[in-house]
């Protein structure tokens, strides 16, 4: 079982370069790091972040491009001491803005081209291409930052229309690097590749246990992770051996034309599946043709860090696994609970809302303290610990696994995203001519969708609800539907009626045959030529 330890990750790295100097550690494009040159890099900008001020609990922005100096970056200001905050230079201003004045950031990270995205920031902006910090020495600092010292914040979805940040400390990282690392077997021939962005936690099972076992991390475009043949290919030519993703890019990259012709996975040993509901079809289709690849499904919230429960799936008996496929079991050091309203436990087979506990549990929501008391309670098993109440019901089986039912809230995932409708229903109803707003997850082709409902007393072009929605939220947050009702629908208890709204159809995308999000996948996946979404 994974020991709990007081050391932060920027130590446990530290030992693994000195074990493997010469070892690739990051590749990304033509740039490649040897452990040797990633930890001294990492030491140069932690020497002048800190020059620059930064020290213990500081939260240090990160807007960079994918390349390998996001490694540099995140291994600099941990080193340093602070905490580092990912921002995607894709996002809205508005949001990165927010998430900036939010989280009270002193200092920010950045290339000179993600300059403009960080707009009229008003602390202290260090640039990795001024060369300036390549000046410092590249001896490690000496350490200020101990187990329960503040190591990330990253932003999730809110209801109020505004984003929440999430505060993981170092012992809540180092134990699911811990575990993952010993669960998957890493060692130096591993190596993995960063199939989402940066800034969500979603990746990070590939990001960091992979440094943690002497392994090579990659890191590619997002033009090429989303295109399915395009990452096959880089994953053949690599020889890549285990991957993260979620289900919906797993299902695009299993259902291409050329999955079955050519074989370009045979160097994948574990496949990892996250952030979704499994799609136990496209395992299967996957194990006929790479018999040898095993699969973890991957459960948990970035409350949690990273993972809480997680599990091999068993291929033994397929039928089985299609009918009733399981989340797994609490990884090392976290416990699950499944209680009912009165937070009593609920018999083996009955179904229950999920409460996490254990080494993983995050200090909190950032500046906001009403919601962390609502969230992470009191656990009655167990006075003097708190547990996360997930918002998630499951049902425990006889032989200890758990098995996903859905939400007790609104709160849906796409692609991988953990997304509450609220706060796209907040943005909408700030728009000129919005009266109301619903938000609800459809099913699409098998995939989850968002569909936006409103009242209006005038025709709204669907281009430009999506162009204004755009200046607010990430592009993952743009319902791919717009459809425009008289009135929305309410039960007798005063709920909204689901069942009453119509299904969106293509022409209520705002495009001419797909619905936006689709053509935005269509887009991106170049080489996925699936009728049905054509």
């Amino acid at each position: 079982m994974t020991q709990i330890t007081e050391a932060t990750f920027a130590a446990l790295f530290e030992k693994q370069a000195q074990q493997t100097p010469d070892h690739p550690a990051v590749k990304a494009g033509g740039n490649l790091l040897t452990y040797r040159e990633l930890d001294e890099q990492a030491n140069q900008l932690a020497h002048h972040l800190r020059a620059q001020g930064a020290g213990n609990e500081d939260i240090v922005a990160i807007v960079m491009d994918r390349s390998a100096e996001v490694m540099v970056s995140i291994l600099g200001v941990m080193k340093a001491g602070a905490a580092f905050l990912p921002i995607d230079p894709e996002t809205p201003e508005e949001r990165i803005r927010y998430s900036l004045e939010d989280s009270g950031a002193k200092f920010a990270v950045v290339n000179e081209r993600n300059m403009t995205a960080i707009g009229q920031y008003e602390g202290t902006i260090v640039s990795l291409d001024d060369g300036k910090w390549r000046n410092e020495s590249k001896e490690r600092p000496s350490s200020i930052s101990g187990s329960r010292n503040l190591a990330y914040v990253i932003y999730t979805s809110g209801t109020t229309g505004k984003p929440k940040g999430v505060q993981i400390e170092h012992r809540n990282l180092t134990n699911y690097v811990s575990w993952f690392s010993e669960e998957a077997s890493l060692t130096e021939n591993d190596k993995t590749v960063l199939l989402s962005s940066y800034a969500f936690d979603l990746g990070y099972t590939s990001m960091f246990p992979v440094l943690l076992g002497g392994g090579e991390l990659h890191i590619v475009q997002k033009e090429t992770y989303t295109a399915p043949d395009e990452i096959a290919h880089y994953i053949k030519e690599h020889g890549i051996t285990y991957i993260k993703l979620t289900p919906s890019l797993f299902h695009t990259i299993v259902n291409t034309s050329s999955f079955a012709k050519d074989a370009n996975f045979e160097s994948l040993r574990l496949i990892v599946l996250g952030g979704e509901k499994i799609i136990p079809t496209d395992v299967l289709a996957f194990r006929k043709m790479y018999g040898h690849t095993e699969f973890i499904n991957h459960y948990g919230p970035t409350e949690a860090t990273i993972g809480a429960i997680a599990g091999r799936v068993d291929l033994s008996d397929p039928d089985t696994f299609v009918k009733r496929p399981t989340i797994g079991r609490p990884i090392a050091n976290a416990g699950a609970l499944v209680l009912n309203e009165a937070l009593k436990l609920v018999p083996p087979g009955a179904s229950g809302q999920l409460y996490i506990t254990g080494q993983g549990l995050a200090r909190g929501y950032l500046n906001r303290p009403q919601l962390t008391a609502e969230r992470f309670v009191e656990n009655p098993y167990s006075p003097g610990s708190l547990m996360y109440k997930t918002g998630d019901v499951v049902r425990r089986l006889s032989d200890g696994t758990l098995a996903f039912i859905g939400r007790a809230d609104d709160q849906v995932k796409i692609r991988g995203y953990r997304i509450e409708p609220k706060e796209i229903e907040t943005v909408m109803l700030s728009l000129s001519g919005i009266q109301e707003a619903v938000v609800l997850a459809v099913s699409e082709g098998g995939l989850q969708e968002l569909c936006a409902y409103y009242t209006s007393d005038q025709a709204i072009e669907k281009a430009e609800l999506r162009k204004q929605l755009s200046l607010t939220l990430p592009s993952h947050m743009i319902p791919a539907f717009f459809v425009q009702v008289d009135a929305i629908p309410l039960t007798a208890n005063g709920k909204t009626d689901r069942n009453a709204l119509p299904k969106p159809n293509a022409a209520q995308s705002g495009g001419k045959a797909l619905p936006y999000r689709r053509q935005r996948l269509k887009k991106a996946y170049a080489a996925f030529g699936r009728k049905r979404l054509a």
